[in-house]
């Protein structure tokens, strides 16, 4: 519980005291009074709430991202081809209204969430096309020789691990269906987080269906794409991912020099040509980004809002201080 500075320097909280109680169903504890304010409903109550008229809610960037994840230690995920023709053989519209029952926005190419002031429109698109798909793996080489339905990659079926958590199974089981229209081949194996990041950070694996907050703010978080001899000390690592990874080094110098550019025009400029290289050689394919939504009894209290680009490391949170001192208690 938290009670009311009546001396804070920005004036006095118009919220005399804030209680946080623990909720196994926030929305049947809204509905029922116990809470006035519910921060974590599931996307499709919170909408249900919403069509109701009853409580309010806002909905906001999760920064939150899904991504698939190559280990380059694989020959074939080094073919720039490869993992473009993957791309658009994905249907990323389908896959957030089916799989996320439209609780996210399809990814972007570029990577950087399409909200984000740093986010450039003007880079490489992939719509979904499994021709386009099919055309690129044929002109790489990666045709399916002994008409098993799998393409080959000199002389070896291209047919792929794919790990994932145990709640993103059907996620993982639609892009098995739409590589496979490819002649990709992709056995899911689903499993705990802990065992997955575990893998992940050994590099035990080919590819791998993931995701991590903390997407949101300052392009410095790019570094995940940046070799490590120019991102030492730059930024706290989002996720660890071992095995042979992917480097650039037109990327790399970019990377530096945004860092230390201190015109925002310039660096924007600069940060778009990095989302260029990425759409270009997409070193991870972008799936979508999670939805994030705040449902509360407007006449109790209203004004909430969620904080531009989150808070620390684009954490999204509405418990703004500027809430209760703009807000209006009913």
């Amino acid at each position: 519980m938290y009670q009311a500075n009546k001396d804070y320097f920005y004036g006095e909280p118009v919220v005399d005291k804030l209680i946080f109680s623990p909720s196994q169903n926030p929305k049947e504890a809204l509905e029922k009074g116990e809470l006035d304010v519910a921060q974590r409903t599931k996307y499709g109550e919170a909408m249900q709430l919403q069509k109701e008229g009853k409580f309010k809610v806002i909905e906001g960037p999760g920064l939150w991202v899904g991504r698939m994840y190559f280990n380059f230690g694989v020959p074939e995920f080094n073919q720039r081809e490869l993992r473009q023709a993957l791309y658009y053989a994905i249907n990323r519209q389908e896959l957030v209204e089916k799989a996320t029952k439209n609780s996210a926005v399809a990814g972007n190419p570029g990577h950087i969430h399409p909200d984000s002031e740093w986010y450039s429109k003007d880079v490489k698109q992939y719509e979904f096309s499994p021709e386009k798909a099919k055309q690129l793996l044929d002109a790489a080489g990666m045709k399916d020789v002994n008409q098993d339905g799998t393409r080959d990659f000199k002389g070896k079926s291209m047919e792929y691990e794919f790990i994932v958590t145990d709640d993103r199974v059907n996620e993982a089981e639609m892009i098995k269906n739409y590589c496979s229209a490819a002649g990709i081949k992709i056995n899911v194996k689903a499993m705990d987080g802990q065992s997955l990041d575990s893998l992940m950070k050994e590099g035990k694996f080919q590819l791998a269906l993931n995701g991590h907050g903390s997407f949101g703010g300052d392009p410095v978080l790019l570094a995940r794409f940046a070799s490590e001899k120019v991102t030492q000390g730059s930024t706290p690592k989002i996720t660890t991912q071992g095995g042979k990874g992917w480097s650039n080094d037109q990327f790399d110098q970019l990377f530096t020099e945004q860092l230390r550019e201190n015109d925002h025009s310039k660096r924007y400029q600069k940060v778009a040509e990095l989302q260029e290289i990425i759409a270009e050689e997409l070193p991870t394919l972008t799936l979508y980004y999670r939805k994030i939504t705040f449902a509360y009894n407007q006449n109790k209290f209203d004004g909430w809002f969620f904080t531009k680009d989150g808070v620390a490391i684009a954490v999204p949170t509405t418990q703004n201080k500027l809430v209760y001192i703009k807000g209006q208690w009913k």
